[in-house]
């Protein structure tokens, strides 16, 4: 019999660039992971976690980090994993998560993550790739290119190079003209900085307008058409976020704090449809920015069909 997953903490870190003594990788998530245990009713559940899941980092090579964050929470959990190198990591393994506890194989589980990529010393090395930086030559993953060699071939090695072609498709079956497409594009980024703006785990907090973001500047300079600058997503940055998950169960034998104080889910398997037409694309189209006013999940419910 299955299950209702509990999303029951949350805990998100933001390590400034004028940091005075900068926490390592390890040292983030284990920050997330704290404050994670501060929206529990009970921080000390921490330690009884019976699962705990890193996303690898690509700023530092960690294969140890599932064993230190469990030492500095004093847990003693019975399934560690870090997992492969991908963009989709989190969320893959939020999915495991989930299943394990709908399957009743786990009670307690956190999922966690980081990067700490900020250079202080202006001494050091900058690296050629930020996205395998600190990846070592005899890592045992044959993620660790990222491509096939097929798109190795032409040319496609990072997101960089794979997203516009994405872009560029949706561009297509859209049906409009180019300036009428980077302008719906434009606001969509748009309204994400001025949610950025005000919000304190961002890392760039300035609202852009959609004509700021489009048009390429002195500051705003082309990366691949047709994204500039503004328009994509720092990797070099000090951040971790961490999610506790539990069974319904468990969650139900923490101290109360309140009613509904989690966000209840039960498990859900979705697939994806074309790249271009998919709902969750749709969707994010349509409403990008229908949570906007939201900093932390507050007391909800939530029941996906």
């Amino acid at each position: 019999m299955e299950t209702h997953v509990v999303v029951a903490g949350w805990g998100q870190v933001t390590q400034p660039k004028e940091a005075e003594s900068p926490r390592d990788v390890p040292g983030l998530m284990i920050q997330a992971a704290r404050r994670a245990g501060r929206t529990l009713t009970d921080p000390s559940m921490l330690s009884k976690l019976d699962g705990i899941l890193v996303a690898r980092p690509l700023s530092a090579h960690c294969p140890d980090a599932p064993a230190r964050v469990a030492r500095a929470l004093g847990a003693d959990p019975g399934f560690t994993h870090i997992s492969d190198i991908g963009g989709n990591s989190p969320q893959t393994l939020i999915n495991l998560a989930g299943a394990m506890i709908a399957e009743n194989r786990l009670e307690r589980i956190l999922v966690v993550g980081a990067e700490a990529y900020v250079r202080r010393d202006p001494k050091s090395p900058r690296p050629d790739s930020a996205l395998l930086q600190g990846i070592p030559p005899n890592y045992a993953g044959d993620d660790a290119r990222g491509t096939l060699p097929l798109e190795a071939r032409h040319g496609i090695q990072h997101p960089m190079q794979g997203f516009p072609l994405f872009e560029t498709a949706l561009w297509h079956a859209s049906g409009l003209d180019l300036s009428a497409y980077l302008e719906k594009v434009g606001a969509l980024w748009s309204g994400f900085s001025r949610v950025a703006a005000g919000h304190p785990f961002a890392w760039s907090r300035i609202a852009r307008t959609a004509e700021e973001i489009i048009t390429p500047s002195q500051a705003n300079r082309p990366v691949a058409f047709p994204y500039t600058k503004f328009m994509n997503a720092f990797i070099t940055v000090d951040q971790a976020a961490a999610v506790v998950l539990m069974s319904e169960k468990a969650a139900r034998a923490l101290p109360e704090k309140g009613p509904d104080t989690g966000v209840f889910c039960r498990r859900r398997i979705c697939e994806r449809p074309a790249a271009v037409h998919g709902p969750e694309k749709r969707f994010h189209y349509e409403h990008p920015h229908e949570n906007r006013d939201r900093q932390s999940v507050g007391p909800v419910r939530f029941h996906p069909g």
